[in-house]
């Protein structure tokens, strides 16, 4: 067997997984930054929950 093409094929996958990795990193950092600017409309409670309503309203 041939060493030099193992070892280029071996650094090749190395380097490739190193990019895959940064590349990954940069999505998943992205992707918080996006979901965590949700607006406080779309997060407040719901007025007219039913369990809301019922756990106020209960008779003593």
């Amino acid at each position: 067997m041939n060493e030099v093409p193992e070892l280029a094929s071996a650094m090749l996958a190395i380097a490739f997984a190193a990019v895959m990795l940064v590349a990954g990193q940069l999505y998943i950092e992205n992707e918080s930054a996006r979901l965590t600017a949700v607006p406080d409309a779309l997060t407040a409670p719901i007025p007219w929950d039913l369990r809301t309503y019922l756990s106020k309203n209960r008779p003593a």
